[in-house]
């Protein structure tokens, strides 16, 4: 017998059982008249109240959790680049910010908060590290999508030195961190033409081309967004697409820990 079952037969013999003339809200004492099966029936009633508030905290938790382990990994750590939505920082351009040359490579831009577009590079340089790439969909639900090691950086190729995957999207880590990097003005992306100038001139980690973007869209240049993660992978992580094949995010992020 089931448990439920089981505990509806309990409730009923109670309820037949006692004589009880006073009434309330949550069915004890039950209402004057009420038939056992009333009585049962209020029971349940209140059963799925709590196991509705139950489930609405467990979500909530869920949801805090992410938050949290994302700020701890900001506290331990450091960000290395971070791209949010025009519509995030309202008249600064996220697609202009992007477009490094390859002579500024290894210059700092921007401020370090999560609210706003920013570039550490530098940080590449100060040897073996582990990093995490995160994503924040249209909804604000927030995903890991890579993690993965390095080395170091070679500081002419821009090539991450000895890259190993730890867990998430391989596709992300081939893609985004393991091969090649590209700006407007260099080409040492795995493409047979220079990926950052078929993307709005973004200037990033490539292979052939990407996975996510850090300003351009895939679909038809959008230089009104920012950033962009292929929907596959956004479907892959739960997350919210606008129905694209390449949809808008709220911010893409890379953290790394030394």
């Amino acid at each position: 017998m089931k448990k439920r079952t089981k505990l509806k037969t309990a409730l009923f013999l109670l309820a037949a059982a006692t004589n009880m003339t006073y009434a309330s809200e949550s069915g004890v004492p039950p209402k004057k008249g009420q038939t056992p099966l009333d009585v049962l029936e209020c029971f349940q009633r209140g059963f799925d109240s709590y196991e509705k508030r139950i489930s609405k905290l467990e979500k909530d938790n869920q949801a805090q959790q992410r938050i949290i382990k994302e700020q701890d990994m900001l506290y331990k750590g450091m960000i290395v680049y971070n791209s949010v939505t025009n519509e995030a920082q309202g008249e600064a351009n996220t697609v202009v910010f992007w477009q490094i040359s390859y002579h500024d490579r290894f210059k700092v831009k921007g401020v370090p908060d999560l609210r706003f577009n920013y570039y550490n590079p530098t940080l590449y340089q100060k040897g073996a590290a582990t990093y995490i790439d995160v994503v924040e969909d249209l909804e604000g639900k927030v995903a890991i999508m890579m993690k993965a090691t390095a080395e170091g950086i070679d500081p002419k190729t821009m090539k991450m030195i000895n890259p190993k995957f730890l867990e998430g999207d391989k596709g992300v880590f081939v893609s985004q961190f393991a091969s090649g990097w590209a700006s407007y003005d260099y080409d040492g992306d795995t493409f047979d033409t220079n990926c950052a100038k078929v993307f709005a001139k973004i200037t990033q980690h490539y292979s052939n081309c990407w996975h996510y973007n850090l300003g351009s869209d895939a679909d038809l240049p959008n230089p009104d967004w920012g950033p962009h993660l292929r929907s596959q992978k956004a479907h892959s992580l739960n997350l919210k697409t606008d129905g694209s094949k390449f949809t808008r995010v709220r911010r893409i992020t890379r953290y790394v820990i030394f």
